[in-house]
């Protein structure tokens, strides 16, 4: 098996319903995501992927979804009702809080296969920094 990496940073604000903690509050993070993408075999380039394809197909959803987004739990009315008050504020909502945990399964799971349809080669790990130091890893 071969494996590929691509790191792409990106910055959003979130918040964690019912947390009892800091994170309870709005605020953000600047995010560091590496996607590891698989093969069996090198393609005709010799290649798992080519890294300008990856970083241009993820990079283009990250920014388009993502990045100096709010990235909210679908359930919370209170902040989606305050953010939607402000123009052009970007919003992403998911299913469950926005974890470093879900944001990892959500980028593993719905982007990958979405993006990478074409692809032979598969996203089968995201590791997803939400500090510097604390991040997380779906497979």
């Amino acid at each position: 098996m071969f494996t590929a990496v691509q790191r792409i940073d990106f910055v959003a604000g979130h918040r964690l319903m019912n947390h009892q903690g800091g994170c309870a509050s709005v605020h953000g993070h600047n995010y560091t995501a590496y996607l590891h993408i698989a093969a069996p075999e090198l393609d005709d380039q010799d290649m798992v992927v080519d890294f300008y394809d990856i970083k241009k197909d993820f990079l283009e959803w990250i920014e388009r979804n993502w990045d100096h987004a709010f990235i909210c739990n679908a359930e919370d009315k209170t902040v989606l009702e305050l953010l939607s008050a402000l123009p052009k504020q970007k919003i992403f909502t998911l299913v469950g809080n926005p974890t470093a945990e879900n944001l990892a399964n959500f980028l593993l799971r719905e982007v990958g296969p979405t993006v990478m349809r074409n692809q032979k080669a598969k996203l089968n790990k995201v590791v997803l920094y939400e500090t510097f130091d604390s991040y997380v890893e779906v497979s």
